[in-house]
């Protein structure tokens, strides 16, 4: 009895693995342990990027502002000319 029980294991087994073989998608991607410090190294090439922008932004604004006050500056001297 031992023979016919271990033979019916090993078709079991192969019937498992052969399900196993023809339900399971194959995988082309690269492995995590490459891809995982790419990632991180492009998150943070990312973040440095968006600070230089918002760096540059506020230095806009601030022209801007600077700009605006002395056209009002401009406006207000003027008006109290033209008053005058």
């Amino acid at each position: 009895m031992q023979p016919v029980l271990k033979a019916r294991e090993r078709r079991q087994h192969i019937e498992a693995l052969s399900r196993w073989v023809r339900t399971t998608p194959p995988v082309f991607s690269p492995p995590s342990d490459a891809t995982v410090p790419v990632a991180f190294s492009q998150l943070g090439e990312d973040a440095d990027r968006a600070e230089r922008q918002l760096a540059g932004l506020q230095e806009a604004e601030q022209e801007q502002r600077a700009e605006n006050a002395r056209r009002e500056q401009a406006e207000g001297e003027a008006v109290e000319e033209g008053a005058a």
